[in-house]
């Protein structure tokens, strides 16, 4: 029903935002385990549960990296948030990829707060309700 529309369209986005995860993952203190499977897992539900304004997208009025870093910033705080790398409450496991997680949460937050799409404060504050939120699953 979407066809080769959706099909660009999601590639293209997904290609952009797996860019952005090597990036990322980079600054991360940790690199190994990738976090970039679990994301791009993540990134492409979201993408196919968005199906149908996805595949109306238009190249020439859509800014895949602006959308392509809110992805990455709402895919790794819901991520990080979910309890699944964690080892107890409040303590991320140093064994999996929530180093990676962070870096690619952090290096989002960032490229917003320099395009000024939000401002530091914001940043600030979410990234405690990310903290509040870690601390409370386990």
């Amino acid at each position: 029903m979407f066809g080769n529309n959706f099909k660009k369209n999601s590639k293209r986005l997904v290609d952009i935002c797996e860019h952005f995860i090597d990036e990322y993952e980079l600054q991360a203190t940790r690199k190994i385990p990738s976090c970039k499977n679990d994301m791009l897992a993540e990134i492409k539900a979201r993408v196919e549960a968005d199906k149908k304004d996805v595949a109306t997208w238009k190249d020439y009025d859509t800014d895949y990296i602006e959308i392509a870093h809110s992805l990455l910033a709402h895919a790794s705080f819901d991520l990080l948030a979910s309890g699944r790398y964690h080892i107890y409450y409040g303590v991320l496991n140093p064994m999996r990829c929530s180093s990676c997680l962070m870096a690619v949460y952090n290096g989002s937050m960032m490229w917003a707060v320099n395009k000024g799409l939000i401002d530091e404060n914001t940043r600030k504050e979410q990234y405690s309700y990310l903290i509040k939120c870690i601390g409370e699953v386990g």
